[in-house]
């Protein structure tokens, strides 16, 4: 193993190397590995006329100012001199306005010169496809698809035949399968732990049998010695102690299943999961529901229906491990939505938080109608814009840039969709919010999942039938905050 301390650095182009140099000649240069969309892409960066110049510069991670920063065109040799030789960096390219990539961030001191980093570089909010998943069956099998990206910001796919797949951004160009969980799993819930862990919750077989088994994801995957509930249509939410918290949904251990108010926790403790069926139950019992964890700790429970099918209305409130309380006046019949927190979109302690997509007693089939419920007041503000794509399972990704990201989905007419959003505060409305179109998916996806990852792009994975789909897309966004 080479290490890249006191080694020089250069740049060559054209090539799949871009090769950087600190600046002395003798040392070996080091190389980042250039990685582009294909050449057939609307995202690729070097059709003729497309750039003109090229900047590329080293900065610390978060940091505005670059440390170096030098303009070349396509085609010349760049030296980067008197780049630091120790601590972390993340090096930008940027072509004109048009285009740009990064890092992710390198430890130049820790570095592996056999191992060099990937900086993926395409035009800006432009989708192409991704890296290649390796599969072992058909598109179809891993339709439904749960993702997150642990602490090393890589991209981690469950899927619902069980497969498990991770992408690593900084030295990967392909999916690398780490493990199965040996389950055909759906209606499950992931949820995640505070430092970086994941647990696979609930759900059933394709026949409706119900799973109690629970996957913990290190990111490998491993069967939890203790059984969970055995539920579906419930929610999960990270608490801010860091443990999990799964409650209501279908009671999948009666002949005929019920709708629970019971509720769990999942904790980690010396290294094993611990499950425990909590006192604490919800107002009301509920399916279809989302629970949404606030600034300050509390959870807010939203929507659903009851075991008569009938939407919840009531909004309850929840200081951990204390009790569920109704908030009064505050009511919203929604179910098989999604709640996302907007944190810090107030001056309020806990924010600011987005209900979106779902249905409604005037819309079964989907409302595109948005909402934002101020935590600060408890007053629910009805938006203006409204939800235009998929209105049921789409998927939800925090940009870099405070943007929120909603992708693919189910229409009203029950039809996936291409289109992607981006749901933005408003510059001309206060607690208003803007819905931006963006570069649309590459084929119609519908309970994917859609990750960002550590250089700030979205990689997409899973949510469609059609084995000739890319099996992964991935979304390069505008570079506001990927510093």
């Amino acid at each position: 193993m080479k290490h890249w301390r006191n080694s020089c650095w250069s740049v060559r182009w054209p090539s799949v190397w871009f090769l950087l140099v600190i600046g002395c000649s003798e040392q070996p240069s080091i190389g980042i590995v250039l990685d582009l969309p294909p050449e057939d892409s609307p995202a690729y960066p070097f059709n003729p006329g497309v750039i003109q110049s090229l900047r590329m510069s080293a900065a610390r991670p978060g940091e505005s100012h670059d440390l170096v920063l030098q303009s070349f065109s396509p085609g010349e040799t760049i030296r980067l001199e008197e780049i630091p030789e120790q601590g972390e960096l993340v090096f930008h390219l940027n072509g004109d306005q048009d285009a740009y990539g990064r890092t992710c961030v390198l430890n130049i001191s820790e570095a592996d010169e056999d191992n060099p980093p990937h900086l993926y570089f395409s035009l800006n909010v432009r989708t192409a496809p991704g890296p290649v998943l390796s599969t072992t069956g058909k598109q179809e099998a891993r339709q439904t698809t749960w993702g997150y990206s642990p602490p090393d910001g890589s991209a981690v796919f469950i899927h619902s035949d069980g497969a498990v797949s991770q992408f690593d951004p900084s030295s990967d160009i392909e999916f690398h399968p780490i493990g199965d969980t040996g389950i055909v799993r759906i209606d499950g819930q992931l949820a995640h732990f505070a430092g970086g862990e994941a647990l696979l919750i609930g759900g059933t077989t394709p026949s409706g049998k119900p799973i109690t088994s629970v996957i913990r994801f290190t990111p490998k995957p491993e069967q939890v010695t203790q059984d969970g509930p055995a539920l579906r249509g419930h929610a999960v939410t990270t608490l801010a102690n860091g443990s999990v918290l799964a409650g209501g949904g279908e009671n999948l251990t009666q002949t005929v299943p019920t709708v629970t108010d019971e509720v769990w926790a999942f904790r980690l403790e010396s290294g094993r999961v611990i499950a425990e069926k909590l006192s604490d139950h919800l107002v009301y019992a509920r399916t279809g529901h989302t629970m949404t964890t606030l600034s300050d700790g509390l959870v807010l429970v939203i929507g659903g229906v009851d075991v008569n099918g009938l939407p919840v209305e009531a909004i309850e409130i929840y200081r951990p491990f204390d009790e569920f309380r109704v908030i009064e006046g505050a009511t919203l019949a929604r179910w098989n939505h999604q709640a996302i927190l907007i944190p810090g979109a107030t001056n309020n302690p806990s924010g600011l938080v987005l209900i979106a997509g779902g249905s409604d007693p005037n819309n079964p089939n989907g409302t595109p109608s948005l909402f934002l419920y101020d935590t600060s007041d408890d007053q629910l503000i009805a938006q203006l814009s409204e939800l235009d794509g998929g209105l049921f399972d789409f998927s939800v990704t925090p940009l870099a840039s405070g943007d929120l990201m909603l992708t693919g989905g189910v229409d009203a007419s029950g039809q996936a969709v291409t289109r992607s959003v981006l749901i933005r505060r408003s510059l001309n409305v206060n607690d208003g919010i803007d819905v931006i179109g963006t570069d649309s998916l590459l084929a119609p996806r519908t309970g994917h999942s859609a990750i960002r990852i550590c250089d700030g792009t979205v990689l997409i994975a899973g949510g469609t039938t059609n084995d000739n789909a890319p099996s992964s897309e991935r979304h390069n966004p505008r570079p506001e905050g990927r510093r």
